[in-house]
Parts: structure tokens; C-alpha cells; sequence
């Protein structure tokens, strides 16, 4: 929203008039927003347009001042109650203001609190330690913690006492700006120089800061160091902020150890804490292991939130068992749990995943019916579904319907079509798409949109383009290709027998600051065992383990089906072995070609043998 401040600050005569804003009635709750045939009106009779809106104005302040501005919430009514408080003699007090001031940056309106704040100065209201930390925390979220530390010196300046929510405050920006040595730095020397009382919120902070940055065992760390020290004992938010981070991790032993420990301190878990750690168990298909949790919290008396029951509604339908998530919806309805556009969307999705486009679709209007609005992830989820089932016509159908509903295509909607017709073969349209998302304000391309795009090339034997267009995006700024980049185009130039830029590319990853992953390596052993080099495949799998990097089912499978084909019995048992002992098994595929091959052999095969030998070792 552009605002135009100068107006606004200049003239407060005529503030109603210039500022572009919208008033909101709090007692009929209906807005309306000034337009040109409005703005004529009142030139023609301003002095009673002005003693009309102005008296509009000093009602919603009397009204908003008594709530504490906590109802303000569209920056417009914002700005207008504060036009009126600047004209107010004398000026109301500055609590009002620093309520007021709070109210805008709870919008995320943070460039525009910094402007208030400096008005404020302006009009010599005096600013006192909680607007300052006000301010303070709109630069943080920004992100701007550089100019957060010139509100620090400030505080010093003015005599204001340091306290633990401040530094909270600039660690959370630094934290935020990955500024990881930074934070590490002031956080110690809070502690060696006494700059204030730490306190749970500020450990809190620290220990979801380091999660975020994937330092979650320097959190746990610290966290029980905090623990065995008693200062500032770490509560259930600081537990359950570790605990979410290992579940996303997919570390989920680590994390029911952690919430054993939690409840042996003597904290007990609230619904957060089971939350996260039923989403991990979940994502981990341990459904006993669920039910085992549910029932936990069942006998701590912690009431299911309608984000357990959409987690369990998502986790269903992700594995296909949609009535079973029909069943928790029920379950929802009977224990009073309002479902939400999120438990709707998971449903949704679990439809689109199966193919039921038509589910879905009475789904969508249902939604709309019983008063829960579908937003831009809704129809994102829908777009997915008629593109993944072959429909992408339809899918463009909705993503230009967008609009007519009031909602705006994101990334995410731009990236979903032209994922589309890349692959069902429409190139061309794709790059017409492509065109219309650079030319649609307020859409940048990210690294997703680009992995889209070097997928497609891939798909449409367009592989020197995909080569062309990862070297141009090294040079861009902001943009840095990850592994997954590289893997799309290294998976192109093997697909197309050209191992000798292929090896070039996996042998530049180093030096580019990325380490090769399981599906890297995968790429790299399948590709050289449908060119039937199988010792360098071997010797791929090896420099892979050697690297810390664990094999995974698919790498495994693809060896041994290669090795069975070429009649490498022995080396295909090692590596059956070595599977099984990493916890996974042969898929079917493998199976078949086992199975064919002892048959092909007879009561005889080496390979049979072999396989006895093993079950009966173990």
C-alpha cells in the first residue's frame, strides 16, 4: 500500500481528504473507502465534509482508545486515528500512542511504524522506553537489526533501564538475518558483562533462533545447560521448540527421549509439544506410535486443537486413506472442533492425490456453503491436482478465475502451470506463461520457480538450455542454485549419454560449496548402470559411504537389480546384506529379478544358496 505521507504529516486540515484510507465502523462494522466521486463531493461542501468525517474520526478514537487500539487492524484506520490524535490539544498521552504505534507494526506494517515513530519525534510526544522497543522491533522484522542496535544506543542515551526483552529483540533480528556468530557474541556478552536479568523468553529465543539455523543439538545443549545451572529454568515453549525442530528433522526418537526428560523435570506437555511430535510421527509413518501419543495426551488431559486434528487429517490423506480423514472430521464436528480452511485443503488434496477430481471439486463449493472462504492454498492444491491428473486446460481455467474471487496467483500458482505444460509437452506455452508471471507485479521468480524451469528444459530434450540457464543463474544476485539445481541438470546430461560433462558438473559441486546427496549419488550410479559400467558404479557407491553420506533404497535397488542382470550374484548378496542392515528392503522390482533368476538357474542357483546362507546367519 502506498501511502502518502508528506500529505499527511504537512497538513492535518486536510488529512481526510489526501490521505488514500479507509474508516472503519466499529459499531455497524462496515467499511468504506474514499474514491474520486467521493473526493468531488467533498470539494464542493468541505467545511461540512470535514466536521462530518472528523466526527466519524473522533468517535472510532473514543471507541479504539477504550479497547486499547487492540481492534485497529487495517493501517488506513490506523493512520486516521492518528491524524485526529495529533490535532487533539492537549495531545492525548504517550501510552496512547505507543498503543496505537503497536497496533501498526501487530499489521506487519513495519516501515510504516518507522515513519509514526519519527512524526512522533516530530511533534515532540515524548518517547519513552516501550516505544523505543516498539520501534525497535519493527526495525528487527524489517529485517533491519543494524538500525535495531541505533534504537539500543538510544536507550543507553536516555538513561533507560536494559532489560531481557530488549535483547531478546535484537537476538531474534540477528537471528533472523542469519547472523549466527552475532548472536552468539551478544548472547554471551549479556552474560559476562551483566547487561540485563536473563529470563525464559530471552533463552527461549536463543534456542529457536539456533533450531532455525539447524543447530538444534547446540540448542539442546544449551537448554540443558540452563536446566542443570537453574537459570531461568526452561518451560514447556523452550522444550517444545527443540522438540519441534528434531521432528523436523525427522529425528523423532531424539525427540519423544527429549519429551521424556521434559516430564521428568516436572514440566508437563501442552498441546504444541504433542503437535509436533505427532506431525513427526506422522511424516515417519509410525501410526501405532501415534496412537500411543493420543492417547497420552488424552491422559495428561490436553485437549486435541484443531491443529491436531489437521494434522491427522493431512497425514491420512497424504497415504491415501481418505475416509479415514473424513472419520477425524466427523470426530471434529462431534467434539465441538470448528474445522478450518486447513482441515478442508487436506482433504482436498488427499482427493486430487487420488484422482477424485470431482470429489474435490463438490468439496470446493461445499467449503464455500457452510462459510469457510478457500484461499490461495486451496486452489494452488486444486490447480495441482487437475495438472498431475493430465487436466492442465482446467487447471489454467481456475488459476484465471483467481482474480474473479478476489484472490491474487502467488509463486506457488505461476509454478504449478508451468510445471503443467512442461510435462505434458507444451513448451511453448510454458514459455509464454513464463513470460506473463515476469510481467505480473509483485511476482519474483525464486529458486523453485527456477528448478521448474531446468526441470522442464530436462523434459523436453532441452538439456543445453538447462545447462545454459544454471550458469546464468551462478551470476545472479540473491539467487544461488542448490543442490537440487544441479541435480536436475546432472540427471539431463547423463539421461542424454553425456557422462563426460556429467562427471565435470559432479566434480565442480565442491567448489561451488555444495555437498553431493543421496539423490545425486543415485543419479550418478543409475545412470552408469543403464551404461552398464558397473564397477564405477561401485566405486560411486563407495566414495558415497566414504563421504558420510548413507545410501538410500532406491541407490540400493538400482545397484543390485543391475549386478543380478550381470550375473554378480556374490555382489548383489553383499549389497542385500548392507541394506538390510541400513533398514531397508528390496522393492518389488528387485524382487522379480531375483526371483527370475533363481528360477532361470534351477534348484542349483548360486544365488539362491547364497540368500539361504544369509537368513540363516541371521
Amino acid at each position: 500500500m502506498k501511502v502518502n505521507w508528506a500529505s499527511i504529516f504537512r497538513n492535518s486540515r486536510t488529512f481526510f481528504i489526501r490521505g488514500n484510507f479507509s474508516t472503519q465502523f466499529l459499531s455497524s462494522g462496515i467499511g468504506w473507502r474514499l474514491n474520486p466521486s467521493v473526493i468531488a463531493a467533498f470539494t464542493t461542501k468541505i467545511k461540512d465534509s470535514e466536521d462530518n468525517v472528523r466526527k466519524t474520526i473522533q468517535e472510532f478514537y473514543f471507541q479504539s482508545r477504550g479497547s486499547r487500539f487492540k481492534h485497529v487492524r487495517k493501517l488506513d484506520d490506523a493512520l486516521a486515528l492518528y491524524g485526529e490524535m495529533v490535532r487533539i490539544q492537549p495531545l492525548p498521552s504517550e501510552v496512547e500512542f505507543t498503543q496505537l504505534l503497536n497496533a501498526v507494526v501487530k499489521m506487519k506494517c513495519y516501515s510504516d511504524a518507522v515513519t509514526l515513530f519519527n512524526d512522533m519525534c516530530l511533534q515532540g510526544i515524548r518517547i519513552d522506553g516501550l516505544v523505543l522497543h516498539t520501534v525497535m522491533n519493527a526495525l528487527c522484522s524489517l529485517p533491519r537489526v543494524d538500525l535495531g542496535f541505533a534504537v539500543l544506543v538510544r536507550f543507553i542515551k536516555s538513561g533507560h533501564v536494559l532489560d531481557a526483552p530488549i535483547f531478546s529483540t535484537l537476538l531474534k533480528g540477528l537471528y533472523r538475518e542469519d547472523k549466527f556468530q552475532e548472536a552468539h557474541d551478544l548472547f554471551l556478552k549479556i552474560f559476562v558483562e551483566k547487561l540485563c536479568e536473563p529470563d525464559v523468553v530471552l533463552l527461549t529465543t536463543v534456542i529457536d533462533g539456533l533450531c532455525k539455523l539447524g543447530f538444534t543439538s547446540r540448542a539442546l545443549n544449551l537448554l540443558r545447560l540452563f536446566e542443570k545451572k537453574g537459570i531461568c529454568s526452561p518451560d514447556v515453549f523452550a522444550y517444545s521448540t527443540v522438540i519441534d525442530s528434531f521432528c523436523k528433522d525427522e529425528m523423532v526418537d531424539n525427540a519423544i527421549e527429549l519429551l521424556t526428560e521434559m516430564i521428568d523435570n516436572g514440566i508437563a506437555p501442552g498441546v504444541v509439544t504433542y503437535n509436533s511430535l505427532i506431525h513427526g510421527l506422522c511424516n515417519s509413518d509410525r501410526w501405532e506410535e501415534v496412537e500411543v501419543m493420543l492417547k497420552q495426551m488424552a491422559d495428561y488431559r490436553v485437549a486435541f486443537d484443531v491443529h491436531t486434528y489437521n494434522i491427522l487429517v493431512d497425514g491420512f490423506c497424504k497415504r491415501g486413506w481418505v475416509k479415514d480423514g473424513l472419520k477425524v472430521i466427523e470426530t471434529m464436528f462431534q467434539n465441538g472442533v470448528e474445522p478450518d480452511v486447513v482441515t478442508y485443503a487436506a482433504l482436498l488434496d488427499g482427493y486430487c492425490s487420488q484422482g477424485k477430481m470431482n470429489e474435490a471439486e463438490k468439496l470446493l463449493k461445499n467449503m464455500i456453503h457452510w462459510g469457510c472462504k478457500p484461499d490461495i492454498f486451496t486452489y494452488d492444491i486444486l490447480m495441482n491436482g487437475y495438472c498431475k491428473n493430465g487436466n492442465v486446460d482446467k487447471a489454467i481455467q481456475v488459476f484465471q478465475s483467481l482474480p474473479q474471487k478476489g484472490l491474487k496467483p502467488d509463486t506457488v500458482s505461476y509454478g504449478t502451470i508451468l510445471d503443467g505444460l512442461f510435462n505434458v509437452g507444451r513448451f511453448d506455452d510454458a514459455m509464454n506463461f513464463l513470460n506473463v508471471m515476469e510481467s505480473s507485479e509483485g511476482i519474483c521468480p525464486n529458486i523453485v520457480i527456477y528448478n521448474i524451469i531446468l526441470d522442464g528444459f530436462v523434459k523436453n530434450n532441452c538439456v543445453s538450455h538447462a545447462l545454459g540457464l544454471l550458469s546464468t543463474m551462478e551470476e545472479m544476485k540473491g539467487l544461488i542454485p542448490g543442490i537440487r539445481s544441479y541435480n536436475i541438470v546432472l540427471h539431463g546430461l547423463l539421461k542424454d549419454g553425456n557422462f563426460a560433462s556429467g562427471f565435470n558438473l559432479f566434480n565442480s559441486l565442491p567448489s561451488k560449496g555444495l555437498k553431493p546427496n543421496a539423490m545425486t549419488y543415485g543419479i550418478m550410479i543409475s545412470a552408469l548402470c543403464n551404461d552398464n559400467r558397473l564397477d564405477d558404479a561401485k566405486n560411486v557407491l563407495r566414495q558415497m559411504e566414504k563421504n558420510g553420506c548413507v545410501p538410500n533404497s532406491c541407490t540400493y535397488n538400482v545397484l543390485i537389480r543391475e549386478l543380478v542382470k550381470g550375473k554378480d550374484h556374490s555382489g548383489a548378496v553383499l549389497l542385500l546384506q548392507e541394506m538390510k542392515s541400513h533398514g531397508f528392503l528390496p522393492d518389488n522390482t528387485t524382487c522379480e529379478m531375483i526371483f527370475k533368476s533363481i528360477s532361470t538357474d534351477g534348484p542349483g542357483s548360486d544365488l539362491l544358496h547364497m540368500i539361504q546362507n544369509i537368513e540363516e546367519r541371521s
